[in-house]
């Protein structure tokens, strides 16, 4: 709800009633056949409401996973049909044909059936502009009753994703008494019948859309993707070690991991080509900060993605946007020059040895320290390796008992991550160096950009409904920054928070443009942190002390849960099986992230749920084969097997195994986390633990000259940095208006630099200060210099120093680089590399 502030400001500004909404799109919604609208603002709606997602769940049953075939308990679904991997959308488009009429003639004659099923909105071709969704109950919407099937294409020679949507028992019970009913409403009577126990029984409720809230180790945990992670207010702080309530996965959320996953929704903001020319015009030196009034932008959805457990992510791409269309709003942001980040990425190549990040792992927060450029390959390869253009192979090494993970083929041959890393490094600078460096710039931007919105919430608290974060590429310039999401930008929050940044700092303005200090970035990015501040002050990290006596509650836990489920009593020896099982299972991952992290891998809480134990939840015989075979060893119960299978699934399918990993992970923020810089609405929010970096980012404002105070409290080690001749000569080349440079030697390379940079852009001036000892040494190259000066109308200016000097110093623009670099000479050595923002008069 809007504050008092904000409405005020709508009234001063626009002299609109209190009652009037400044959100810049909304969309309607009708869970038929109830014709009650309601209304979501376009993020929120999206957020809580994808297609393809039901929004009331019972439990979701897995086929056979080789078949594909997924069967949903689910009801009140909307379906779009767009999507280029849906197999089968003329189908689902006829069998809601007849039902599509009906609501023309009982709802609303602009109601249509196509790209949407079903909804009121307008195509422009390639966008599609949502004003309504009219959600239909998947037992009844559409020809076909009770269920709805949905397929998919999920990528070569593999199966056909099957999703069926409905209630399969009911539609058995029930098709008796519907056949032959042809009014939705009787129909509706006899389902209410078998419905209700379910509704009763479960917690059901469509109008709460189901989503499954449990206290655990202290904090909410939520399947409600906009729920911040909030301390529980019953869990007593002395007993946060453990689960302050009765643990997910007995009662009446018995089959939570079962329940169907998100649709996360993909968005892209795209800005007008004109803001490009705004930039262009103000763009300095490393970066620029600006605030732009009036800018167009779109705000697209672009696809959908999901992860089931045992058929792996599934990207759903849209051949037509879901768009708010185009609009005008104002935007404060932070631009730089592409290439930055491609200098950026050799800097950390090469300076390797001298930036690092803080690894903390095991029980006894053992810390490791691995380089930045490892950091960035190994996000990078996790992702790929998520996303399945990477494929792997888990093995058990039983020598190390470990889990060896395999590249299948990075190269020519396939590749053990552990053992060859040096050589995963190289195949990926080989195949995917393009690749890679737009990820870099992804990383930085999409983390840059979450900075910049955090920031901003907290400078402008009131004003956080109405904001929006933006990362993109324009032109030659990559963006960070946020744009309101209001009609026009009538609130001006963009201004309202350069104005409280900016109190004591130097602001400008051109064209309408205002220009902030660069400096005040530094500010943005140490409010952002403070959360991770609160962490590291007030220990919100996992703080568990006997590692034994973890795994022993552990076992508690697990026993219980299968207690539950076979409905029966372990005996004592059974509960030594169960707890054998925890404890190999635990050794298992410790051996293996261990040599992970030893071989400078970087692997957080995340990475390892995203890559090794969802493939291992899609293919548990790997480690449950194993299991059996060292426990039979030491058991001769007939029950190992079937005891190896139960504690593997119930440490699978509940929260449970979230211990074992804060025993593995003590810091569960390492390079960032929810309490520092993710967000609940992150636009690639399943992409989030690769994309958005802490620690890639500080290193790239060192880069910039933006000192950030105290990095080894942020996990990041940064020595001293070392930059090649020729990306230091790269970086004169970017240069704008100014150019000073400080250098005891000149040579005929420096001379044709200088040439080259006058004829390159007419705008530049250039301040040469040289050694004096040059006069004598090269009186040539100073005839040449003077003689260039005189023809270059005041673009040039040669000083030469009072006394000998062996100081060598670039200043681009902004940009002040104290280096081992004799400028324009030396193009191949490693230099020296230490910045700072020049401080304006």
């Amino acid at each position: 709800m809007a504050t008092r502030k904000l409405i005020d400001a709508v009234n001063e500004r626009l002299g609109l009633s209190t009652f009037i909404t400044p959100l810049l799109h909304e969309i309607r919604f009708v869970l038929w056949p109830s014709k009650e609208a309601q209304s979501l603002d376009f993020d929120t709606f999206f957020a809580r409401m994808p297609p393809f997602e039901p929004i009331s769940i019972f439990e979701s049953e897995y086929g056979d996973k080789s078949s594909g075939k997924i069967r949903i308990k689910g009801d009140y679904v909307w379906f779009i049909l767009s999507i280029k991997k849906l197999v089968n959308k003329d189908e689902i488009r006829r069998i809601f044909r007849k039902f599509g009429r009906s609501l023309q003639v009982e709802y609303n004659e602009r109601v249509r059936c196509d790209e949407i099923i079903c909804g009121i909105y307008e195509d422009q071709g390639d966008r599609i502009i949502l004003e309504e969704v009219i959600i239909p109950r998947v037992v009844y919407g559409g020809e076909q009753l009770l269920y709805k099937e949905v397929n998919f294409e999920i990528g070569p020679k593999q199966p056909k994703l099957v999703i069926y949507y409905g209630f399969h028992k009911i539609a058995k019970t029930a098709a008796k008494e519907i056949k032959g009913q042809s009014n939705i409403v009787d129909i509706i009577d006899v389902l209410k019948k078998y419905l209700q126990p379910l509704e009763e029984g479960k917690g059901y409720s469509p109008w709460t859309l189901n989503y499954v809230t449990s206290c655990y180790d202290g904090y909410i945990i939520t399947t409600d993707p906009t729920a911040r992670n909030e301390i529980c207010d019953p869990c007593e702080k002395e007993k946060r070690r453990y689960l302050c309530r009765e643990y997910p996965g007995l009662g009446k959320y018995e089959y939570r991991r079962r329940i169907f996953p998100k649709a996360y929704s993909n968005v892209s903001i795209e800005l007008s080509s004109d803001a490009s020319d705004v930039i262009d015009e103000c763009y300095l030196l490393p970066y620029v900060v600006m605030v732009m009034e009036n800018v167009g932008l779109f705000k697209d959805i672009n696809g959908f993605v999901m992860y089931l457990d045992r058929v792996g992510k599934v990207e759903l791409e849209l051949e037509k946007k879901i768009s708010t269309g185009f609009f005008n709003s104002n935007v404060f942001l932070t631009a730089f020059d592409i290439s930055l980040l491609k200098t950026f990425i050799s800097v950390l190549e090469n300076s390797k040895d001298n930036i690092s990040i803080i690894v903390r792992f095991g029980p006894h927060r053992s810390e490791y320290r691995i380089p930045s450029y490892n950091l960035l390959i190994s996000k990078y390869l996790w992702r790929r390796i998520f996303d399945g253009s990477l494929k792997i192979q888990l093995k058990i090494n039983e020598q190390n008992d470990s889990i060896d993970i395999v590249l299948e083929k990075l190269g020519d041959r396939p590749l053990n991550l552990v053992n060859n890393f040096r050589d995963v490094i190289e195949g990926i600078k080989s195949e995917f160096i393009q690749d890679l460096e737009n990820f870099l710039v992804e990383t930085i931007t999409h983390t840059l950009a979450h900075a910049i919105y955090i920031a901003m919430t907290k400078y402008v608290p009131e004003g956080q409904p109405y904001i929006d974060y933006l990362h993109a590429k324009l032109g030659q310039y990559v963006l960070a920054g946020v744009f309101e999401n209001t009609k026009n930008g009538m609130l001006r929050l963009s201004q309202e928070f350069a104005i409280r940044l900016t109190e004591h700092s130097t602001v400008s303005s051109r064209n309408g443009t205002i220009i902030p200090d660069p400096r005040i970035l530094k500010t943005i990015i140490e409010s952002a942190l403070e959360g991770h501040k609160y962490i590291i002050e007030s220990g919100v990290t996992s703080t568990h002390g006997d590692y034994a006596e973890e795994l022993k509650n552990t076992c508690s836990l697990v026993v219980d849960k299968i207690q539950s489920e076979i409905r029966k009593s372990l005996n004592q020896s059974e509960e030594n099986i169960v707890c054998e099982v925890v404890k190999d299972f635990y050794k298992l991952l410790y051996n293996t992230i261990e040599g992970l992290i030893k071989s400078g891998i970087y692997i957080d809480s995340q990475m390892l749920t995203y890559s090794i134990l969802w493939y291992l939840m899609r293919n548990p015989d790997i480690i449950i084969d194993h299991l059996i075979k060292k426990l039979s060893k030491r058991y001769k119960s007939l029950t190992v097997n079937e005891l190896v299978n139960l504690t593997i699934e119930s440490l699978f399918e509940t929260e449970l195994y979230k211990i074992i990993i804060e025993l593995l992970f003590p810091d569960l923020c390492t390079d960032g986390c929810s309490f520092d810089l993710h967000l609940p609405d992150c636009h690639e929010y399943l992409e989030q633990p690769f994309i958005v970096s802490r620690s890639l980012l500080l290193a790239f404002l060192e880069f910039l000259g933006v000192g950030i105070d105290d990095l080894k409290s942020k996990n990041i080690i940064i020595e001293r940095l070392e930059c090649p001749g020729s990306q230091l000569r790269n970086l004169c080349l970017l240069t704008r208006r100014s150019l000073y440079a400080l250098t005891s030697e000149f040579s005929g390379e420096s001379l044709n630099l200088v040439k080259y940079l006058l004829s390159k852009n007419p705008r530049l001036k250039i301040t040469l200060e040289i050694d004096k000892r040059l006069m004598e040494n090269k009186p040539e190259i100073i005839d040449n210099l003077r003689r260039l000066a005189s023809e270059s109308h005041g673009r040039l200016e040669l000083k030469i120093t009072e006394s000998p000097h062996h100081g060598k110093m670039v200043e681009l623009d902004n940009l002040k680089i104290h280096t081992s670099w004799n400028f324009g000479t030396s193009v191949l050595p490693l230099q020296t590399y230490k910045t700072e923002l020049k401080v304006r008069h």
